[in-house]
């Protein structure tokens, strides 16, 4: 089995299993026969179950880094919904497994450093805050309603409180 191959078993068995346990009680030996590859294959790959989850989070966070300057603006505020909420549709265990190890940060934007936002006024830093908050608990409502909304309709509703 290639490394790839082991690696994307690994991600998905994770997936899974972080649907119905606590991050801490995932052992890597019950992961590793789940994906069946042994330990050394896993550990060539991550330090342990909280570094994997780590790769994981970084991973769906570097997906959206975009959303925090377009692409520079190379695509639409409309395009970029679109392309999240198509996204999380398609992947609604990955996306449960986000919210489930980080339930308390912003989906799809990285934290800005303090040298990042010393160019923005104090206003303007709660005002990111707040979109960026007010999204991720749309996207976790959405995903925990079965994404029953159509996807025009979520997007429609985010673009109406940017006043877009």
């Amino acid at each position: 089995m290639s490394r790839e191959l082991a690696k994307t078993r690994i991600k998905k068995n994770f997936i899974l299993l972080i649907q119905s346990e606590e991050l801490h009680q995932i052992k890597v030996a019950h992961l590793c026969k789940l994906s069946q590859v042994n330990r050394s294959t896993f550990y060539a790959h991550y330090l342990d179950i909280y570094d994997l989850s780590e790769q994981l989070t970084i991973e769906i966070e570097d997906k959206y880094l975009y959303m925090v300057n377009l692409k520079n603006d190379q695509v639409t505020l409309e395009e970029g919904f679109t392309e999240l909420f198509n996204e999380v549709k398609n992947n609604p265990q990955l996306y449960n497994a986000y919210f489930k190890i980080n339930p308390n940060k912003a989906l799809i934007f990285k934290e800005r450093t303090v040298a990042d936002l010393s160019n923005q006024s104090h206003l303007l830093k709660y005002n990111s805050l707040f979109f960026r908050s007010g999204i991720t608990a749309v996207v976790k409502l959405w995903l925990e309603n079965n994404c029953q909304e159509s996807i025009e309709e979520m997007v429609t509703l985010l673009l109406n409180k940017y006043n877009y």
